[in-house]
Parts: structure tokens; sequence; C-alpha cells
């Protein structure tokens, strides 16, 4: 496993993650195609303090998704957020828990100490039992937006460095 920063040459993976209904099913939807540029130009030159990362399975050089860390607005200030995404064929292979594991390691390494969130849809199963499987703790379901969208989800955090980080 290893994680890159985002690069000029993953617009193929944005479009192939973000326009995929399969991937994209419980944020909405794929994303339509005439905005996968604006998503991918926003991860080559994100927000002050969003980060995003090509990430890789050992011994390849084909990405099979991205993780991130982005600031959320929430009750009136930001959060820091976590997500991953991966391609559809690696989707419940565990290399995306890998890619969030392999993130914290390097913010905690980096000195973070601030609770990351995580807001994941409720009917999302897998993305929820992968959650409580990391040591996430749940704070309950809340309304938020994606890409404009209204997602029922539920709130998560973890504190880098707790046992599943």
């Amino acid at each position: 496993m290893r994680l890159e920063p985002y690069a000029e040459a993953d617009l193929e993976l944005t479009e192939a993650l973000d326009g995929d209904p399969e991937v994209m099913r419980d944020l909405g939807g794929a994303v339509p195609a005439d905005r996968l540029l604006a998503v991918h130009q926003m991860r080559l030159d994100p927000p002050f303090g969003d980060r995003y990362f090509t990430a890789y399975p050992a011994g390849s050089d084909r990405p099979f998704g991205l993780v991130g860390l982005w600031h959320t607005d929430w009750e009136g200030g930001t959060v820091p957020e976590a997500g991953v995404l991966v391609r559809r064929q690696y989707l419940g292979t565990g290399l995306g828990v890998r890619a969030l594991r392999a993130l914290f390691s390097l913010l905690a390494a980096e000195g973070m100490t601030e609770p990351v969130h995580a807001f994941i849809a409720v009917d999302n199963a897998a993305s929820n039992t992968l959650a409580r499987r990391m040591g996430f703790t749940l704070l309950g379901e809340c309304d938020v937006s994606y890409e404009g969208r209204p997602l029922r989800s539920n709130h998560w955090t973890i504190r880098l460095g707790s046992s599943g980080s």
C-alpha cells in the first residue's frame, strides 16, 4: 500500500470513481460528466488544509482509489473529515481500510491531534461497519449535503492513534 499526492494524471481515476454510479451509490449517485473536471481540479488545488492522495496496492502502478482529508462545515465551524473511494472491482477487499489507516498514520506522524470526522450514509452498511471496526465512535444521525444533494448520515469521529487507527 502506498499513497501519492493526487496529481494531474489522476483525472482518469476521478472519472472512474466519481463517475461510477455503483461507487457513488451512497453519495447520491455519479457526479455528472460535465462536473468531473471541476472535481479533479479541486483535488489538484484544494482549499487550504485539504489533502487528497492516490492509493496504490503493494507492487502496482495502477491506483485502486483515493483517500482524503478535507474540511467540512459543521455546527458553525469546520471539522476535518476523512473519506475513501475505491474502484468498483476493489469494493469489499479491505484496500479502503488500509488506505485510511495509511492516511491516519501520515496525519498522526505530522502531529495531528484534532478528531477526524466521517459522515456515512445511514444505509451504507459496509462503510458504517468499516468505521466501527477502525475504532470510530458513532455520535448519531444527521443531515449533510454532498455535491448539493441531501444525505442522511451517521456522524462518526475518531482520534488518531486510537485502537483502530
